[in-house]
């Protein structure tokens, strides 16, 4: 248990609008009694539940007035949504709920006594100095629980979104830190996440002297992490001030399942494969330390298995060319198999690149033998047409063959659609805790079915395995690429797996 921890209060299970699970009241009570404290547990275990009975019994008591939670973008809707949201759905105190999304927003802000106030923002909108402070001055007088969901999101000591976050902290007394995957590419995510939450939780001196102590320098300069060691002293540290469940030890779901498509190419387009991989290990030869250019340049490899050449989108601003449709067409082929077992499929379609997610929309909804109804989920969407979709996949109402076709990046956060068990990922980059997210939007509380997962790989025209193959596989193995080598990339490139 945390040092601040005395257990006071606890959960009354009679005033919540749905029955909690046994972890959910004995997190809830954790937090009650736990002026700051981290709720690490599984995806899809129900963490948004428990802090709002634990800020329900808070505000009874008299502790708080005012909860301020700190989302990604695009997970605020979960908590503000007036019809679906979390808060709307499980409050059983009088709440008012407040967007803090622009300049003037706050002037509505009156309090009443009576009521338990929500203010939801984005970390996004928080990097801005003016919107930082003009929330601080308004919430100033306030009795304050601070929330910071996805906590992922201030994993970066230098980002401002996280410099934004621990000055918001300092006016709080009380303080949550969410997050179903806290260490997602390495155990230093830790460090800005609990330094937020309690600068005594981590004792050292600074970022640095925490590294030596579980980081093992070495390579060009002695800048990069060879491996790790003392991770069970860092376990022993944060032990007392968080919680930590899984999907398994808390909620009887059905297993997920694995499968793979794995289309040939054409010789043509496997010869701009062999071409641009060819390029790509040269260009490798001239470097003399590694950055972040190799999963740039690494990611047009997939993009062009994927049937486009000419850039990666949100990188480079160049004319995308289509070279193929081997992944695609594998796509149709199969829907077209399940829709005659299953003429209500309901399916998830994740795609890396935008050019992609498109191009696979328009034909499962076009295409006269699927007739496939179509929502996306992309980055530039409006909110009403985000939410419009989201309602109409998930509706028990809606029959015939539906397909969400999303990007993870844009929709991997925070949604819920256990109304759908089969899941296809068309494309896959290396970031394990977008995969995870995006697994886990369906492989949740609430899922009643074995959920399918479907990995389509491209292979070459005499079954040559690809870069799509290799990414799968560093994902699998939940390989850290921050820290490899010159050499390491290279063996990526051209080894046979």
């Amino acid at each position: 248990m945390s040092p601040f921890f005395q257990k006071t209060f606890s959960l009354d299970v009679s005033r919540c609008i749905f029955p909690p699970f046994k972890h959910q009241v004995i997190g809830t009570n954790t937090l009650v009694n736990s002026p700051v404290f981290a709720l690490f547990d599984d995806m899809g275990v129900g963490k948004t539940k428990q802090i709002i009975d634990a800020a329900c019994i808070l505000f009874e008591v008299g502790q708080i007035d005012t909860v301020i939670v700190v989302c990604p973008s695009v997970v605020k809707e979960v908590w503000l949504d007036p019809e679906y949201g979390e808060i709307q759905k499980h409050t059983w105190v009088p709440s008012r709920v407040l967007h803090f999304h622009s300049q003037g927003t706050m002037e509505i802000l009156r309090k009443n006594n009576k009521e338990l106030l929500w203010v939801i923002t984005n970390y996004a909108f928080l990097r801005q100095d003016q919107h930082l402070k003009q929330l601080i001055q308004e919430i100033s007088v306030l009795k304050k629980f601070l929330v910071l969901d996805e906590s992922s999101f201030i994993k970066s000591r230098t980002a401002q979104q996280t410099k934004a976050c621990l000055k918001l902290r300092k006016t709080c007394a009380r303080v949550v830190i969410v997050n179903g995957i806290p260490v997602a590419s390495s155990p230093l995510d830790l460090w800005s996440q609990f330094r937020i939450l309690h600068t005594a939780i981590l004792p050292f001196r600074n970022f640095y002297h925490f590294r030596s102590c579980f980081a093992v320098m070495g390579g060009w300069q002695n800048r990069q992490i060879i491996k790790w060691h003392n991770l069970e002293y860092l376990q022993k540290l944060i032990k007392p001030w968080m919680l930590r469940r899984t999907k398994e030890e808390c909620l009887d779901l059905p297993p997920k399942l694995y499968t793979t498509l794995e289309p040939e190419m054409t010789p043509v387009t496997y010869r701009l494969y062999k071409e641009m991989r060819d390029d790509m290990v040269a260009w490798l030869d001239t470097l003399s330390s590694v950055a972040n250019q190799p999963i740039v340049k690494i990611l047009r490899l997939a993009q062009l298995i994927g049937g486009f050449l000419g850039g990666v989108e949100e990188v480079e601003r160049i004319v995308t060319v289509e070279v193929g449709r081997e992944k695609l067409d594998a796509l149709k082929t199969w829907l077209m198999e399940k829709k005659q077992t299953d003429p209500d499929l309901r399916v998830l379609i994740w795609c890396r690149f935008r050019r992609e997610l498109i191009r696979c929309a328009r034909e499962l909804e076009f295409d006269p033998k699927l007739q496939f109804k179509v929502f996306t989920l992309c980055g530039g969407q409006t909110l009403q047409d985000r939410k419009a979709g989201i309602r109409e996949f998930t509706s028990p109402r809606l029959k015939g063959p539906v397909a969400m076709v999303g990007q993870p990046q844009a929709g991997g956060f925070g949604l819920n659609f256990t109304s759908c068990h089969t899941v296809i990922y068309m494309s896959n980059d290396f970031n394990l805790l977008t995969r995870k997210q995006s697994e886990d939007r369906v492989h949740r509380k609430g899922q009643q079915k074995a959920v399918l997962y479907v990995d389509i790989l491209a292979r070459g025209p005499k079954g040559q395995k690809t870069i799509d193959h290799k990414i799968r596989r560093v994902l699998q193995k939940k390989e850290e690429i921050a820290t490899w080598t010159i050499d390491r990339w290279r063996k990526l490139l051209v080894e046979d797996i």
